[in-house]
């Protein structure tokens, strides 16, 4: 607090010197109330600048909250619609976004993988265990769809070449960024987890961006998976067709080859849209907290502004004396207003970008384990950094 007010009386003069030369040059015939607005700034800065500081820390606090509140709000919904790139999405449990809990048939996993209009496959399986009194979930996927399929955000990007090689050695994993926050591991550490054989070492080869519900994820190839648990079981399969192919000839074939289907498909239309209204469903709330914020900002700033103009009722009485019209006051007020207020706008900039940087580098990386995309308008999705997306 002390901070801005001193930086705000340091910069007040330089401040009011620019705009009395800007509004020289623009309005020329408003010169005079400008400069009598000025005068009586400088002849009661120690009002002026509380009040300054006060607006200056009321809206840093409001653009701060705005665009953290943006910023995650965008980095999920971009989150969802990058990593669901599949065409169509086959779950065993029905009525769920999860992907998690039933098992696909034996057969019904043969006529995919046997598929012409397949381009690739994703099966999917996972183990939830216990790790180090914190919960982990164990997902066995297709390590090679990484990349040119699966759209993964990694913490060190990498090219397709690198992905390959690095999963040419099944004992290489991912883990998600909340987990290597939770347990301060690092891209190249080991890490060992409990198998149905003992304990088994794996290298972490990444990390990922993860912003589902559950944050301590751990991904494995298949392959792997099933050494260490023997469970050969899938449980759903994220399905990416040739260009040439559509969704309904694949549905088509799918229905046909199992006429007593039980299990749901998406298309990646379908299946984005039901991310897509989670996470509106999520951030609805958020609407009501910028709103709040603004009305907030808004009464806090009139509020100031009139304490200001009460505290002079002395002096506008003193002028009412010497002759000055009912006019002339209310303009040299409404001076007064606007360039109190630009100051105060300027005067917010600074702590605003201070507070950001520690809001997004520390803060929320040390509480939650997670990065955010800086945006500083979510209807204009204007970021400043983003997750490198494979």
């Amino acid at each position: 607090m002390s901070g801005i007010l001193l930086g705000t009386a340091f910069f007040l003069p330089i401040q009011l010197k620019y705009w009395l030369a800007f509004l020289r040059k623009i309005i020329p015939t408003a010169w005079i109330e400008a400069t009598m607005a000025v005068n009586h700034i400088k002849t009661t800065s120690r009002k002026n600048v509380v009040a300054i500081a006060a607006m200056s820390i009321t809206i840093s606090l409001y653009l701060s909250c705005t665009i953290v509140i943006d910023s995650t709000r965008y980095t999920c919904t971009n989150w969802v619609s990058n990593v669901l790139s599949a065409d169509v999405y086959i779950n065993a449990k029905p009525s769920t976004f999860a992907f998690m809990g039933g098992y696909i048939a034996n057969e019904q996993v043969d006529f995919i993988v046997k598929n012409q209009d397949i381009d690739a496959v994703n099966f999917l399986t996972h183990k939830d265990i216990v790790f180090n009194e914190k919960a982990l979930r164990l997902i066995g996927m297709e390590f090679p769809v990484i990349g040119n399929y699966y759209k993964l955000p990694l913490v060190q990007p990498m090219s397709q070449g690198q992905l390959q090689t690095l999963f040419a050695n099944p004992r290489n994993i991912l883990i998600s960024e909340h987990l290597a926050h939770e347990f301060n591991y690092h891209i190249g550490d080991t890490i060992l987890i409990p198998s149905n054989h003992g304990l088994e070492k794996l290298t972490i080869a990444n990390i990922f961006y993860n912003y589902a519900n559950f944050q301590n994820i751990l991904l494995m190839p298949n392959s792997l998976f099933k050494q260490l648990y023997d469970d050969p079981r899938v449980e759903s399969a994220l399905v990416y067709l040739k260009q040439s192919a559509s969704y309904s000839s694949f549905l088509n074939a799918f229905k046909e080859a199992f006429p007593d289907l039980n299990i749901p498909l998406y298309n990646q239309i379908e299946i984005k849209t039901i991310g897509s209204n989670m996470m509106d469903q999520t951030f609805k709330i958020s609407k009501a907290i910028i709103l709040a914020i603004f009305v907030l900002t808004a009464l806090t700033l009139f509020n100031v502004l009139e304490q200001l103009i009460l505290s002079r009722k002395h002096e506008f009485t003193v002028f009412w004396s010497i002759g000055a019209s009912d006019y002339t006051v209310i303009k040299m007020c409404l001076w007064e207003s606007f360039i109190i207020y630009v100051a105060a706008a300027l005067g917010s900039i600074i702590p605003t970008l201070i507070g950001l940087l520690l809001i997004f580098q520390f803060l929320i990386p040390f509480l939650f384990g997670v990065h955010l995309d800086l945006v500083f308008s979510y209807l204009g999705f204007y970021r400043i950094s983003s997750p490198n997306w494979q």
